[in-house]
């Protein structure tokens, strides 16, 4: 299958059409946005995908620039170019997806210079920025001991809290910004084999645990784990 190569922002973008661009000389970057771990605000180590259902082909690249790439001129008619809806969802596994919608900004009088003629370096495209991909909220469950006569024995009835919290780190430019997290204060209380399980927490770098009763046991901070994971933890007093 033949591939092209399209320039933006000092990048390259790859890609196989399907179907194929009819003139890969005439194909511009329609629509981009670089897409980053909400957490770690590097690119996401899994697959991003993006999908579409309009007139242009989804592409990315590996350094997390996605998007929309076409021939407009083909697609559109030259007058209705400006001000055209374009939209496409991003999407990877641990993540939650999230849907870009806008409208192609205005484009310089030169462009296109002439019918069937297209200037490259003139056509303006959308640019959605820097998005955070926020990944999927996280459960975190384990069993609670406590020491016996030496050995370490279940504590059915036991209470284990979130105590405090730090959000994902602030990037400025970068959407959707922090927020507290909403799960400092939740508990769960073991059950007769001494298992709890916390209600699922999401856009967190660090929580702090402890069991908060019958006894006061020692804090446990729990980082972000990769995307789509939960954690197993276990207390021992």
């Amino acid at each position: 299958m033949s591939s092209i190569s399209l320039q933006s922002d000092g990048r390259t973008w790859r890609f196989s059409p399907l179907p194929p661009v009819r003139d890969a000389a005439r194909s511009q970057i329609i629509a981009q946005v670089q897409i980053l771990d909400d957490a770690s605000l590097s690119v996401p180590a899994t697959p991003i995908k993006v999908t579409s259902d309009g007139p242009f082909h989804s592409s990315s690249g590996s350094d997390g620039l996605v998007g929309l790439v076409g021939e407009p001129t083909l697609a559109l008619p030259d007058l209705q170019i400006a001000g055209t809806a374009v939209g496409f969802t991003v999407s990877a596994v641990g993540y939650r997806s999230v849907a870009l919608n806008g409208v192609l900004p205005p484009q310089p009088a030169v462009f296109p210079a002439e019918p069937g003629v297209i200037l490259l370096d003139k056509f303006q495209l959308l640019d959605f920025g820097q998005r955070r991909l926020i990944r999927n909220a996280v459960t975190i469950q384990g069993r609670v001991f406590r020491r016996i006569a030496g050995a370490f024995q279940p504590l059915p009835g036991a209470t284990v809290a979130i105590t405090a919290a730090t959000q994902v780190p602030a990037l400025a430019g970068a959407t959707p910004l922090p927020v507290p997290v909403a799960g400092v204060g939740i508990t769960a209380i073991a059950n007769a084999f001494a298992e709890y399980r916390l209600p699922p927490v999401e856009r967190f770098a660090t929580l702090t645990l402890q069991v908060t009763a019958p006894v006061l046991g020692a804090p446990v901070v729990i980082v972000a784990p990769p995307a789509g994971s939960n954690v197993v933890q276990d207390f021992r007093l």
